[in-house]
């Protein structure tokens, strides 16, 4: 993984060009607003791209020859992308067809963007949830009774799943099924 420091405000031209020797995930911070021409060319071996910012203005042919899996623009509003000349591409044409993960929101903004609208597998993020609420504290339960509680994770598009266990010491005095149900 290479995760540019979060000082960074511009990556220089050819700077990591033909670095084939780099992998993992391309980590670009909220502090980048450019990334130049030819940037990280032919570093062929990422398997995905993070971008943090939208401020970030992308020229041509960034990330020409890189071979990403995937890509992440975790900006409300698309990247700008700037084209010169014939060169009318930031990045490879394998990429397109790659998932570029974006904000549910904006899809519709990358989907009409410069160069973001050459993508044809564009996702909503997946969000991880950042807290779970349960609908009861506390149940009092008599042998065969049932009682359902219900969790709510925050944020309400968190694409991470509630998965029920118990723990009561091996003594399996109650049980809890994936919706919840918790029986004595």
């Amino acid at each position: 993984t290479l995760t540019i420091v979060n000082s960074v405000q511009t990556i220089g031209q050819y700077a990591f060009k033909d670095c084939s020797n780099f992998t993992g995930i391309l980590i670009i911070p909220e502090s980048v607003k450019e990334i130049n021409i030819h940037c990280f060319e032919n570093c062929k071996n990422f398997s995905s791209l993070i971008i943090y910012s939208s401020n970030t203005i992308i020229n041509y042919l960034a990330f020409a020859q890189c071979r990403f899996d995937s890509i992440t623009s975790m900006g409300q509003t698309p990247p700008k992308c700037v084209y010169k000349y014939s060169y009318n591409y930031n990045f490879s044409a394998s990429s397109y067809s790659k998932p570029l993960y974006v904000p549910n929101e904006s899809i519709k903004l990358y989907k009409t963007a410069t160069e973001w609208k050459k993508f044809t597998n564009i996702k909503p993020l997946q969000l991880s949830a950042a807290g779970i609420t349960l609908d009861k504290k506390e149940l009092e339960l008599t042998v065969g009774q049932t009682e359902t509680i219900t969790a709510t994770l925050t944020p309400e598009d968190a694409s991470d799943e509630v998965i029920w266990t118990v723990d009561d010491a091996g003594k399996n005095i109650i049980s809890v099924d994936q919706n919840g149900n918790i029986t004595a």
